[in-house]
């Protein structure tokens, strides 16, 4: 799964993603790069937020209000 090309068909910015997704924008960044910012190690999407994504983007009324 490319997270970034899945946030560009939500039409949503990384903060917004990662507000849906309960991660921290830096953690949702992280994400997107495919590395950790501090150590440069690679991280990858894992099976919750694969399946987070899949269900946000099949119903769309299922995700979270503005605040």
């Amino acid at each position: 799964m490319n997270i970034k090309q899945w946030r560009a068909r939500m039409k949503w910015s990384q903060r917004e993603a990662a507000r849906q997704l309960g991660l921290t924008l830096k953690g949702y960044q992280e994400l997107e790069r495919g590395t950790r910012f501090a150590t440069g190690e690679p991280c990858h999407v894992d099976r919750r937020t694969k399946l987070a994504c899949l269900y946000l983007e099949s119903d769309p009324g299922s995700h979270l209000p503005e605040d």
